[in-house]
């Protein structure tokens, strides 16, 4: 097995896509597209993702004690396409945003949106696990952004 093979394997599994998104030491708003999000525990509430390592979001979570997880809709690909690949701390002047009860920049049309309390991170090889307790959620309307075999797909509703 090489790591183009597993990358291949591992794009079979559709996900949904969101964006973590804190602040920076001076106040910035900043976030990454993550797939890696799931759910962990109802009592308590939370919640999971992976970060890689070089992650400067991860001391900018650890710092602020909180992260939004953004639950992009099937609209948003553009908000994944430009907060893949590194994190980006640019000017996000031009999207709609919410400051949410932690001082977190959420996006106002997401799909869900929960505010979380940073707990710890562990050890996931070239990525950390970054677990948090949600303390707060919104929902929002639409379909999802979903992301199988390396691209953008869409749900199919059946009845």
């Amino acid at each position: 097995m090489d790591s183009a093979s597993l990358r291949r394997a591992f794009s079979r599994f559709a996900t949904g896509i969101t964006v973590i998104t804190t602040r920076n030491e001076e106040g910035t708003a900043c976030g990454v597209t993550i797939n890696s999000f799931s759910s962990l525990s109802l009592e308590p509430a939370l919640v999971q993702f992976n970060l890689r390592k070089e992650s400067t979001l991860r001391d900018f979570i650890e710092t602020h004690g909180f992260f939004g997880v953004n639950v992009l809709n099937a609209n948003q690909s553009h908000l994944s396409d430009r907060f893949a690949l590194s994190d980006k701390s640019a000017k996000m002047d031009d999207i709609p945003l919410r400051e949410s009860t932690f001082g977190l920049p959420i996006f106002s049309d997401a799909l869900a949106v929960y505010e979380c309390r940073w707990k710890k991170n562990y050890d996931g090889g070239d990525h950390v696990i970054v677990l948090g307790e949600v303390e707060n959620l919104h929902l929002g309307s639409g379909a999802p952004l979903l992301y199988y075999e390396s691209r953008y797909a869409r749900l199919e509703q059946t009845e």
